[in-house]
């Protein structure tokens, strides 16, 4: 094509030279913040506030995972631009990324194009696999029932639990097994039994 090589030199830039523009900074935060108040009124999002909320304070997941213009702080914005750069530099490295091209022109050709453009990427490892000094949800805070109320006119009842990490089977996906046995709603699922006794009109796993 007559436009890709154009194209992927501006890609590669992201990568490259981001220029991390303090006014695109501060509309990003805007455009989070309003994304924040959206979901404030959401029962889904709501119920997984509450989920975070139960889990252990060590764990990332605990943590708030949206933002708004205060905890992304808007009274410094030199600050989160610093930090935003630093972020950057730590984790977008030549050794934690994978590039695919699809293209018209020849193999040789492409790679040479690549190669040009994304060259001058940072070398480095990239980040490591994180570790914390806790499971999401140690056994102490296990076993425990939550009631909610919702926003909407709506009945439901979730069960959760921790699995063990599944890193090393990341492109096999043996949760998504599990899911599909429990969520399957054909004759003789577990939706079928439920539906027929009356005490479900949906289940999802």
């Amino acid at each position: 094509s007559d436009y890709f090589d154009g194209a992927l030199d501006r890609f590669a830039q992201f990568f490259v030279c981001p220029t991390f523009d303090p006014n695109k900074v501060e509309s990003e935060m805007k455009v989070v913040d309003s994304e924040s108040t959206n979901y404030s009124t959401d029962d889904g999002w709501r119920l997984l506030q509450v989920l975070k909320a139960s889990a252990a304070e060590q764990h990332p997941f605990f943590r708030f995972d949206v933002g708004n213009v205060d905890t992304l702080g808007a009274t410094d914005l030199a600050g989160t631009r610093s930090r935003l750069v630093d972020w950057n530099r730590t984790h977008y490295q030549a050794g934690s990324m994978q590039l695919v091209v699809v293209g018209q022109d020849s193999l040789e050709d492409l790679e040479r194009s690549v190669e040009e453009k994304f060259g001058p990427v940072r070398s480095g490892p990239g980040s490591k696999e994180q570790t914390y000094p806790s499971s999401p949800w140690p056994s102490s805070q296990l076993g425990r029932v939550i009631s909610c109320v919702p926003i909407k006119e709506v009945r439901s009842i979730s069960a959760c639990w921790p699995l063990p990490p599944a890193t090393k089977y990341l492109f096999a996906k043996p949760e998504l097994y599990i899911a599909h046995l429990l969520g399957h709603e054909g004759e003789g699922s577990l939706h079928d039994l439920l539906n027929q006794l009356g005490w479900v009109d949906s289940l999802s796993a």
